[in-house]
């Protein structure tokens, strides 16, 4: 009898920042690749002081190095996904958009941390032009909350039409499709959307609103959506599994700190 061959170790990258709590970042994200059956490798590009009460400094690696780690893995491994979170700077970005033309892995989500909850810049302003211009372009699927599409396509966002205004803009500007996040919406009913985008068709995942601060959410919804994806599973339902993800994870969280809750992956 002929033996099966054994099944291939889907293999995901994060590029993202180190957070010292374990929240968010690469720590959180190689906690969800490792749940969703995935092998997780991560490249840092910044480091930073925080904890579960906030982020209170931001200190950027050099693109040069990241550069480095990033194509010495490529050189060794089959990486199947990536998923980019917290870039900081200019020359972050230069580094990884040029890494990401040169390396032609399928999928790359691009999530896009801007403002920390506390209030800390996690990107100079600068860069965000930057960014949109060269990083968005390269992206499958691009993951920003309420308040980072607002930022990213300068529409104000007040209803549901608006999040769909968003998702059509930030597709026109590159991204093959779009995520817009309804965590920050405040809906009367304690309800919350998001709006999937894949060039053509818009999709509405409807979901409660959870009472308290969770620290992670978006490195975690991310994460999930690129192992997902990694996985061949369909936009739409990879969407809708990494909310089912995310909520799990805030019902079961946990307390370490004197601020926000650490999600349970």
């Amino acid at each position: 009898m002929k033996k099966k061959s054994p099944k291939k170790t889907k293999i995901c990258l994060t590029i993202a920042g180190f957070d010292p709590s374990g929240g968010a970042g690469i720590q959180s994200d190689i906690k969800v690749f490792k749940r969703l059956g995935c092998y997780g490798l991560s490249v840092a590009t910044t480091l930073t002081i925080q904890n579960t009460q906030g982020v209170f400094v931001v200190h950027p690696i050099k693109g040069e190095i990241i550069y480095r780690q990033l194509k010495h893995l490529i050189q060794d491994i089959n990486i199947d996904a990536i998923k980019i979170g917290m870039l900081y700077s200019s020359d972050v970005v230069n580094a990884v958009s040029d890494f990401l033309s040169e390396c032609h892995v399928k999928i790359v989500v691009l999530d896009t941390p801007i403002i920390s909850s506390s209030g800390m810049p996690l990107i100079n302003k600068s860069a965000i032009g930057l960014l949109k211009k060269q990083l968005m372009p390269k992206a499958t699927v691009i993951t920003p909350n309420i308040p980072e599409a607002e930022i990213l396509t300068g529409i104000e966002i007040n209803n549901l039409q608006d999040m769909k205004d968003c998702a059509s803009c930030l597709h026109d500007l590159g991204a093959e499709n779009v995520v817009i996040k309804g965590g920050h919406f405040k809906h009367a009913d304690k309800k919350t959307i998001d709006v999937v985008f894949d060039g053509s068709s818009f999709e509405m995942i409807r979901g409660n609103l959870y009472a308290g601060e969770y620290h992670g959410t978006g490195c975690a919804y991310s994460s999930g959506l690129t192992a997902y994806l990694c996985k061949d599973i369909p936009i739409f339902d990879a969407a809708r599994k990494a909310r089912h993800l995310v909520v799990s994870a805030i019902k079961s969280h946990i307390k370490i700190g004197l601020g926000m809750g650490i999600l349970d992956i």
